[in-house]
């Protein structure tokens, strides 16, 4: 992936490379993104959560280089790099693994099923890279509380709340809470009612300091969410029905055996993203020794093991009613669907549970507690992989399933492999492994037993990663169809003659592609979740397309009340057409009959947050510009403030005097600008606590 060999697609091409795109051209040539007029005429980059442009790696990656599919791919290995190393520290510092064991975890975690079947959702990735951290900072505040560990529990909440998808965020303030609980628990049992209320002051004091500052430095999102909830076409709250959308499929979870079973959609019917489960087939088996060895399964592990049942039974979405519990009982798990997601948090407590335990499997060949009960284990398995190898080929030969389907990244290399022997050499595949990883447990060849963990691992990363998200195109033909425009040229071309989609010749769209040519075009094309309410009005309604094959910014003398829009026939409208909220309507002059032949516009510029135009006119006239309407844009004629009006259910229109003058439209949110000084401020005062502290401490 980093040099543009393999390279990801869908959500990730077509969201997160031209917004990030955006968000490094604006700052390294002087400006603040807070609006981006690209993206489907305009939008507020100051408030989706995903991404922000308030997130340190995006602001990192901006300030470094221009920003393309190699900026893209380093990112996107960066988090999973950093979730391995997460992980790691949160074994071996917080819950005292031993360092070959918190090693392994971070293996297994940064390559497990999660991970490679959502690679193409670069904020699933960022969530699985931060959870860690956060959770190990957490742990680390409860057990010896200090300034140090608050301010980097702080670091790491803000960079998964802004950089993360926003469900991981929600159930993770669940999480963190549940470990509060445990750990309040413990101390309960462990002291005295009078130092037990003591350490109830400390923990709520350091509690207290370490929500407070996140709170601050977290004000400019947090009030930019806020400010945009109102107007996206994304609903609030959903449905059960939506929030059960793209489950986990029950017969995946025989993907902790068989890393490929996950990613098949052809046999599952339900979307591969949400079905990849494998954790590595030593984890499987030493979860069988554990549970048969008794004086090795504490409360603790069982407290963890049932939270893993309890996420992975969420997953399955409606199969349980686990996930309508939540919905209905739980506050705010309303708010996200995709209930897949929810087998990350099933998965991350399963590894808790077994880490502890991975030093014992890699010490087993001369520990006697366990060895004998992972010698059974190891042919259990054996067995159960070799049963449920023939009963899915059973499955597939008499389901006749399509020969030429390619359902990983496997298939690659054997692109007119059929599907039944491709499943057949995956059973093979891993009996030989798990055969291999017996015979050396057995034999103490503990070096090459290790070397068979890690291979264990690279396959099924190849396996696990579905064909879905990786293209077949390299970087450079993807750079050669979005071609970067430097600067911010003044457009030219009409709204509807920019293209925001492009269809290639193999019939592969590429979306917002608009955004790199930095053309403004009103062109419907694929924004997710980042989609404001007035947009999908206009595109619905009698205004489009006509109204569509205006410039940028254009004279209109024939403006008219909203409320008679349904009795007005479509072939009544034309491009210049304006139709206006009855208030605002009323307290206008009467439309005068035509445009002057004299009256001239011109743009001077188009910046991100800013659009100059010079106009003359004979008589007061509507001047309409194609970019969202939204409560944060001011407009200027020869200095003086105009009222912006809502027009066409989506645009801006501001009702100009006769005569010459420069118009200028300014997207200025003050509360959030400063808002982000007093971020700025919070941020310093705590990396200044950490110098200080630091300097004391050496002294």
């Amino acid at each position: 992936m980093a040099t543009g060999w393999l390279v990801l697609k869908n959500d990730i091409i077509a969201l997160d490379l031209p917004l990030k795109y955006y968000i490094a051209q604006c700052i390294q040539q002087g400006y603040v993104p807070w609006w981006i007029n690209t993206w489907e005429m305009g939008f507020p980059l100051h408030s989706p959560l995903c991404w922000s442009i308030f997130n340190p790696i995006t602001l990192l990656f901006s300030l470094a280089s221009p920003y393309h599919i190699y900026q893209l791919h380093t990112e996107w290995l960066l988090y999973v790099w950093a979730a391995g190393v997460g992980m790691y520290r949160l074994g071996r510092f917080a819950l005292r693994w031993d360092t070959n064991a918190a090693l392994y975890a971070g293996m297994v975690y940064m390559l497990s099923g999660f991970v490679l079947a959502n690679a193409q959702f670069l904020g699933f990735i960022a969530a699985v890279a931060y959870t860690p951290f956060v959770l190990a900072n957490y742990l680390q505040l409860l057990q010896k509380p200090n300034a140090t560990r608050a301010i980097s529990l702080v670091f790491w909440g803000y960079c998964m709340l802004t950089g993360s998808y926003p469900a991981f965020m929600l159930v993770g303030c669940y999480v963190l809470l549940g470990a509060l609980l445990h750990h309040l628990y413990q101390q309960y049992r462990r002291l005295s009612l009078p130092l037990f209320a003591q350490q109830i002051k400390v923990i709520a004091w350091w509690h207290g300091i370490s929500l407070a500052l996140f709170v601050l430095v977290s004000l400019p999102l947090l009030y930019g969410l806020y400010d945009i909830l109102s107007h996206l076409n994304h609903p609030a709250a959903l449905d059960v029905s939506a929030v059960s959308s793209n489950y986990l499929h029950p017969i995946s979870l025989l993907g902790w055996l068989l890393p490929a079973f996950s990613v098949s959609e052809k046999v599952l019917g339900v979307t591969t993203l949400m079905q990849g489960v494998y954790m590595g087939l030593p984890t499987f088996v030493l979860c069988i020794s554990v549970v048969k060895r008794p004086k090795l399964f504490g409360t603790q592990t069982l407290g963890l093991l049932l939270a893993a049942i309890f996420f992975v039974g969420a997953a399955l979405a409606h199969h349980l009613p686990i996930r309508a519990f939540m919905f209905w009982y739980v506050p705010l798990m309303q708010y996200f669907r995709h209930a897949g997601l929810l087998r990350y948090f099933g998965l991350l407590f399963f590894l808790l549970a077994m880490g502890r335990y991975y030093t014992l499997l890699l010490q087993a060949p001369n520990n006697s507690l366990i060895s004998k009960n992972l010698t059974k284990a190891w042919q259990t398995t054996l067995g159960l992989l070799a049963l449920i190898g023939v009963l899915i080929m059973a499955h597939i030969y008499q389901n006749q399933l399509n020969p030429s389907y390619q359902i990983s990244l496997l298939s690659r290399f054997l692109p007119h492999a059929d599907i039944r022997y491709f499943w057949l050499m995956q059973v093979l595949g891993q009996f030989i492994l798990l055969w291999a990883m017996y015979k050396c447990y057995t034999n103490h060849q503990t070096k090459l037993f290790k070397i068979l963990l890690c291979v264990d691992l690279v396959m099924a990363a190849w396996l696990n990663l579905p064909f879905t998200v990786i293209s077949q195109y390299s970087a450079t033909d993807i750079m050669q169809k979005m071609p970067s425009v430097q600067g911010f040229p003044i457009q030219n071309r009409t709204a509807n003659a920019v293209k925001s989609t492009l269809t290639d010749n193999r019939g592969n769209k590429w979306y917002n592609i608009n955004v790199f040519s930095k053309q403004i075009s009103t062109q419907p094309t694929y924004t997710g979740s980042l989609t404001l309410q007035n947009a999908n009005k206009w595109y619905a309604s009698k205004l489009y397309p006509t109204t569509a094959n205006n410039p940028i910014v254009y004279l209109s003398h024939d403006y008219r009340p909203l409320s008679a829009l349904n009795q007005t026939d479509s072939c009544n409208i034309y491009a210049q057409t304006v139709f206006l909220p009855d208030t605002a309507y009323k307290n206008l002059p009467k439309p005068i009959a035509k445009l002057f032949a004299n009256d001239t516009l011109s743009l001077l510029s188009i910046k991100p947050n800013q659009i100059t135009v010079q106009v003359s006119s004979n008589a007061p006239q509507m001047l309409c510009l194609i970019q969202n309407y939204y409560p944060h844009w001011k407009a200027y004629y020869n200095h003086k403030p105009l009222v912006i009006m809502p027009i066409n259910h989506i645009f801006m229109g501001i009702n100009i005097p006769a005569g010459k003058g420069i118009v200028t439209w300014i997207y200025q949110p003050t509360t959030i600008i400063w808002l982000s000084y007093l971020s700025l401020v919070v941020w310093a005062m705590m990396i200044a606590t950490l110098v200080l502290k630091s300097r004391f401490c050496i002294s």
